[in-house]
């Protein structure tokens, strides 16, 4: 699964924080998962995009509120912009176990 973004469950909609963004990200991979009838507990790699590294305290606090107990392997990536030059940005949470 990859391509999450921070927008509502409606896509109308992104909050002005990142952390409210990135709960928006976990509700809806949540949402993709149950449908899957499967959980947090299955996912084995997690590939963030970050725009900062000061967002990553924020990241891996919420991620441990979702993961728990799991351990997944985790890359995070910060694409920061500099003036003069475009960043073509990727993100995706692959590998499903089960």
């Amino acid at each position: 699964m990859s391509g999450l973004t921070g927008y509502d469950s409606r896509g109308e909609t992104i909050p002005d924080t990142f952390d409210a963004q990135l709960r928006n990200v976990w509700a809806l991979l949540g949402s993709a998962l149950d449908a899957a009838r499967m959980g947090y507990a299955d996912l084995v790699s997690l590939r963030f995009v970050l725009t900062s590294a000061d967002f990553d305290s924020v990241n891996v606090d919420i991620l441990a509120e979702h993961l728990r107990a799991t351990h997944a392997a985790r890359t995070v990536m910060v694409q920061e912009l500099v003036a003069g030059h475009e960043v073509v940005d990727g993100c995706g949470i692959s590998g499903l176990s089960g």
